[in-house]
């Protein structure tokens, strides 16, 4: 994967050996779980706080309650993106601004999930400034 902080031209693939292809899945399953535990718990606050500045001012803790308030009431178990592998659907690239993208589903039981998940390089670390998790409709 190229180094944070670099940006490039045109969109490249980020995955450029075995060890990125594991941190794409760690970035992934991070972000999902903290959305687990924050559906579970009804606090929002961590979920908030793990973003790159610029999410954590335009989500707070509310926000993120009402953004995945469908999730919340449907019951939807995200923990068993913690040993399934996703199905990348769409990147993970280094857009033109440096931010990592990607999209996919995981086969979560009864039902499956979509997500779309943007990271941003902020001192060093990757942290979430966009995040899509939706049911898979089909």
């Amino acid at each position: 994967m190229a180094a944070p902080g670099n940006v490039r031209a045109q969109p490249q693939n980020a995955i450029g050996s075995t060890e990125d292809a594991q941190l794409v899945a760690t970035l992934i399953r991070a972000v999902l779980i903290a959305l687990h535990q924050a559906n579970a718990t009804g606090n929002y606050t961590v979920l908030s706080q793990l973003g790159a500045p610029s999410f954590t001012v335009r989500n707070s803790a509310a926000d993120l309650s009402l953004a995945f308030a469908d999730l919340r009431r449907r019951k939807i178990d995200l923990q068993a993106v913690a040993v399934l592998q996703p199905d990348i659907t769409f990147g993970p690239v280094l857009d033109e601004q440096g931010l990592l993208r990607i999209s996919g589903r995981f086969a979560t039981v009864p039902e499956p999930i979509r997500f779309e998940l943007i990271w941003q390089v902020v001192d060093k670390v990757w942290r979430p400034i966009g995040i899509v998790v939706t049911p898979d409709a089909g």
